[in-house]
């Protein structure tokens, strides 16, 4: 804790460290949370850290700070015509922070790299009325839109809209959609499936997730059966057509697929089966690339 002797300067700290703990928040949800995930800006803990000698000027900064979570939090603009009106955090209650850099995933270089800020929008600052954002009675409601753009490829900016709500903010939009890491041994041409259900999962729809891995199964299953065979049928051929070993000591994609069938059948979200499931559709692949079987198509094999 800071003890300071003048009012101004003692806000002036506070705000400083509000304004970090912002940042800080900010890069955590774009760096490492998904879409629809939140984290909390603990504000009070960050003004709570600074405080005056004097009691009667104490009394002055508690009353100042006592609502700093339904303050208006302006982000620093590119363009300052919709920025903060004020400059002074001393006479208005309200703050302006700046978007930090952050490291995400880029397309074109293929893998993580620094990302530099090239555009900051406070949304709600574009909708009369609506200057500093909106109380509502879960807390002060803003929306920020920021994009970034690598700092090595300088490709097509990367975009992310976040809402706040309170001290929490929530990643509700970005554009490209989160990249997600497959496992190598996962074919290419059912990769897509695995990406789209992890994606599901972490945006909250658990349920299209197990589909969409049941999806990966079924589909894998169809490429060593005949055309016409039901699901049920294209798993009993893919799977008779395994080493008796590796079907003895790997995950059986057939238990895989009853299992997400009852959980989708029913309606149950189950997040444990999700992630079992995923860990298991990966071992099964490794194992696939243990073995040295082909991922040739179905007509190759039989030949």
């Amino acid at each position: 804790m800071q003890v300071h002797s003048s009012i101004r300067e003692c806000f002036e700290a506070a705000c400083a460290d509000l304004q970090k703990t912002i940042q800080s928040a900010v890069r955590t949800l774009l760096e490492d949370k998904h879409l629809y995930q939140s984290v909390v800006v603990e504000a009070d803990k960050a003004v709570g850290a600074h405080r005056l000698k004097v009691a009667s000027e104490e009394a002055i900064r508690v009353r100042h700070f006592a609502d700093v979570k339904n303050w208006a939090w302006y982000a620093e603009e590119v363009s300052t015509q919709f920025g903060r009106p004020g400059d002074d955090a001393f006479a208005d209650q309200s703050l302006q922070w700046t978007a930090p850099s952050i490291r995400s995933y880029c397309s074109t270089c293929d893998r993580r790299e620094p990302f530099n800020l090239a555009s900051a929008l406070n949304l709600f600052n574009r909708a009369s009325g609506h200057v500093g954002g909106v109380v509502t009675a879960a807390g002060k409601t803003e929306v920020f839109s920021m994009s970034y753009i690598c700092q090595g490829c300088k490709g097509p900016p990367e975009v992310f809209t976040i809402r706040r709500v309170g001290p929490k903010l929530t990643l509700c939009g970005r554009a490209p959609m989160e990249h997600v890491e497959v496992p190598r041994t996962i074919p290419a041409s059912i990769s897509r499936f695995f990406s789209g259900a992890v994606i599901a999962h972490q945006s909250g729809q658990t349920l299209a997730g197990l589909f969409l891995l049941r999806t990966l199964c079924e589909q894998w299953a169809r490429l060593f059966a005949s055309a016409s065979d039901r699901a049920d049928a294209a798993l009993d051929a893919y799977m008779d057509g395994l080493p008796v070993d590796f079907k003895g000591r790997f995950p059986s994609l057939r238990t895989m697929y009853g299992e997400l069938s009852e959980a989708i059948h029913s309606a149950y979200a189950d997040t444990a089966l999700f992630q079992a499931t995923a860990q298991a559709i990966t071992e099964h692949f490794e194992a696939r690339k243990l073995y040295k079987l082909s991922d040739a198509t179905p007509q190759v094999i039989r030949a």
